[in-house]
């Protein structure tokens, strides 16, 4: 399986913020930002896919790794794994076309901004 996983970390203050509001509050406001982010990054994955396929749709999602605190999610190839790696990471006799880290890269910046938006209304909401 092909595929990135992901959380956040360094945010001390947000934190220290979270521990105030509580369990309720907080574990639901981390998953919805985490999938959120997560449907960001699974569309720069498909978007960033060069080479000729009818299934990439289909065949790369984003999956909830983990509820427990970290919260985890990870973008992924599900149908044909052992055919998406060979153009990630090339072969003797092919190149590599790589499409999960341009799309990761391209999408990092957007899909933050979202996860955090998602999180404070999903905070807005719960309190």
């Amino acid at each position: 399986m092909i595929g990135f996983t992901f959380r956040v970390d360094g945010l001390q203050t947000v934190d220290r913020a979270l521990a105030t509001i509580g369990h309720v509050v907080r574990r639901p406001a981390l998953i919805n930002a985490t999938k959120a982010a997560g449907k960001i990054l699974r569309k720069e994955v498909v978007n960033s896919v060069t080479f000729r396929t009818a299934d990439a749709d289909r065949a790369i999602e984003f999956n909830m790794i983990s509820l427990d605190e970290p919260i985890e999610g990870a973008v992924q190839t599900i149908r044909e794994k052992w055919y998406w790696r060979f153009h990630e990471w090339g072969t003797v006799k092919m190149t590599a076309r790589p499409f999960m880290r341009p799309g990761l890269d391209h999408g990092r910046d957007r899909a933050h901004r979202e996860a955090t938006l998602e999180f404070f209304e999903t905070v807005r909401r719960g309190l």
